[in-house]
């Protein structure tokens, strides 16, 4: 049983339960998909794989979910699972062979063996289909991982789409698909939660008190229309006496955990070292992060903060 519980979750969408739907987001993504390759991106806890998830079970869409990591830097472990998945969206065909396995004779030939593997995907799935990549920022850098998947979404038919999920822009490899119109970005601006959004995830929850209008409108002013910041509020305020007691409060240490989790744990010791050093300032300029740091690359490190969508926002007045 173990060893089938992990492709089972690789290749499997999430479980959704009382989720609110984005039907706004839902017809952006719906616009977008003239182009082979939609890429979502935003800072953790935007609510980019629930968006995707609740888009492909409210229009039913026939698709395959491929959850990325550190592991699919390995070639051949990606094109089994994949294997795996591809066979789940077309279970019930009859005589039909499995997908070929990867071995290393092909690495001479990658690109070739690569293209007739999605040749033989797209000739198999359901029309029209959608194929999701989630957690793309999971695979290093310099994985080879980038160049296979280019070239699988090179001969991509006009229906078949493929969405991918992420907390960084498209990597550099993928430049020659936006120079060709073959991918569209949908960013951290329009995944935040608008006033009326905010209002409907509240009364998605299961609370045990339902907040004020007022309260409501606080936490929305409060989470910066960021999903995860918002739903930690509301269970914050969920345990003080009066709604109006908690416009008072601080930021609740729940936050700050998460923030730990997903961002700062995950950085390495100089960018930590650069976020301890800074995070009491709400705002900064390159020449206030260089003078409080000491760091003379004070503006690569803001400038890949930003890029990578780690809760750091550019002023137009202003560098940083």
């Amino acid at each position: 049983m173990k060893q089938t519980s992990a492709p089972i979750a690789k290749i499997s969408p999430p479980s959704l339960s009382g989720i609110f739907s984005r039907k706004h987001l839902f017809k952006i993504i719906d616009s977008k998909r003239r182009q082979p390759v939609i890429w979502i991106c935003g800072p953790p806890g935007a609510g980019k794989t629930t968006l995707v998830a609740s888009y492909l079970k409210a229009l039913k869409f026939p698709s395959i979910w491929y959850r990325l990591d550190e592991g699919d830097d390995d070639i051949g472990s990606f094109f089994y699972f994949m294997g795996l998945a591809a066979k789940k969206l077309t279970a019930g065909k009859k005589h039909q062979q499995p997908l070929p396995l990867f071995s290393p004779e092909y690495l001479s030939a990658l690109s070739t063996f690569t293209r007739r593997y999605f040749r033989e995907i797209y000739g198999r799935v359901k029309r029209p289909s959608v194929i999701v990549f989630d957690d793309y920022h999971e695979v290093p850098v310099d994985a080879l991982f980038h160049h296979v998947i280019c070239d699988g979404i090179e001969d991509a038919t006009d229906d078949v789409t493929f969405i991918f999920i992420s907390r960084h822009n498209p990597p550099a490899r993928m430049a020659r698909l936006r120079a060709r119109g073959m991918l569209d970005i949908i960013g951290s601006d329009a995944l935040r939660l608008t006033m009326e959004e905010s209002k409907g995830i509240v009364m998605s929850q299961s609370l045990v008190k339902l907040p004020s209008e007022s309260t409501i409108r606080h936490l929305h002013k409060r989470s910066g229309g960021w999903a995860a910041g918002l739903v930690l509020l509301l269970k914050e305020v969920q345990t003080v006496s009066q709604d109006d007691d908690f416009a008072s409060t601080r930021t609740p240490e729940v936050v700050f955990d998460y923030l730990a989790g997903e961002i700062f744990n995950k950085v390495d010791g100089q960018t930590r070292d650069f976020l301890l050093k800074t995070s009491f300032l709400p705002m900064m300029t390159i020449h206030t992060a260089k003078e409080l740091t000491g760091r003379a690359d004070a503006e690569d490190i803001l400038s890949s903060l930003h890029r990578d969508n780690c809760f750091t926002e550019k002023s137009s007045t202003e560098p940083f």
